[in-house]
Parts: C-alpha cells; structure tokens; sequence
C-alpha cells in the first residue's frame, strides 16, 4: 500500500514472505516514514510487528492470518526473524518492533504538530507515560488515554470513542487482543 505525504509518494518494499507471513524490509525510519504518511493521507490503518511466536501462530490460525493480511504495514519485530529471512536470501535491513518504533515515531507526530492518544495498559501507567511525555517531548498534544479492558465478546470497558485523533498507541498485542478489529480515521470498527 501507497500513502502520499506533501506530493511525494511513499512506496513499501515488496514483502518478504517469512512462510505465510508476508513482512516490509523497512527501517525504523522507513517506518515511522510511512505510518507518518498514513497519517497526513487521513486514512488510517494499522501496523502489526510479528515476532517469532507469531510467524508460527500465523501458521495455523487463519484469523490471524487474514488480521495480518489487512495490516497496512507488517514489520518485523526481532532479530530472529532477521536471520531468518536473511537464510530465505530475502533479508530484511533491520529489526524493527513496536518499542523502536515509540519514541521515533512521537517525535514525528510532535514536528507534525499530530494529537497522540493513549490506549492500553494500566491508568497508572497511562498516567506515568502522559507525565513523562509532556517533560521529554514538549507540545505534544496527548488528546487523551484509555486502559479498558479488551475481550473478543465486544464489551470493551472503559474505551472513549468519542475522542477523534489522527493517531492511536496501541500496544503489540492488538491482533490477539482486538481480533478484526481496526482503528481508522480515528475511530474504532467492530
């Protein structure tokens, strides 16, 4: 998938398929690049970052699979996963997990002037990484932050769906805690 930012078009690699998974070789900045892109196109999507467990996962679980499918941008989170692919004579440039991504990524949507809002977690916690965030990154605009507790039955206690953002932090896990589904254009689909 292509997103276009400023007039320039920012282009995935061609995946690599690590068995039934088919990941981006993006850097860290190639990444935060493109979610940024993601972002300034106003369409949304969602990014995924496998790990090992989760390429055998992918394997057997068709529902994953297909979550996988629809992300926008798979990456590729550790360096197992870069020895592997690097065997397949497809190499990926680097590893590249969701903690890589955070703090790189809160920086571009601070330059951009984008709003962040917290999902996930403990509301201690949430509340512990708003603090640390306003002192590190000054002008951030934390819109809000959510700890609900996710389940496959649909009851989500305790998410704001009123809040519009351009962007969510959403943790790692979202495919096997959220299942199909997706945040786009700042609000949640079932």
């Amino acid at each position: 998938m292509n997103h276009v930012s400023a007039g320039v078009v920012h282009e995935l690699p061609v995946p690599v398929q690590l068995g039934r998974l088919a990941v981006h070789p993006v850097t860290r900045a190639g990444a935060v690049g493109h979610i940024v892109s993601m972002i300034e196109a106003k369409n949304g999507g969602f990014v995924v970052t496998p790990n090992v467990d989760h390429v055998c996962l992918v394997d057997r679980d068709d529902e994953l699979r297909t979550i996988y499918a629809r992300a926008d941008l798979v990456l590729t989170d550790g360096q197992p996963l870069v020895w592997l692919a690097r065997a397949l004579k497809t190499p990926v440039p680097e590893k590249v997990s969701g903690s890589d991504l955070t703090m790189p990524l809160l920086e571009a949507l601070q330059a951009t002037d984008r709003s962040v809002y917290l999902l996930g977690a403990t509301e201690a916690v949430c509340r512990d990484l708003r603090e640390k965030l306003v002192q590190l990154l000054p002008g951030l605009r934390i819109v809000g932050t959510s700890s609900p507790q996710f389940d496959r039955t649909g009851d989500d206690q305790g998410f704001d769906r009123g809040v519009n953002v351009e962007e969510q932090q959403v943790g790692p896990d979202l495919p096997e805690r959220l299942g199909p589904r997706c945040v786009r254009r700042g609000q949640v689909e079932h």
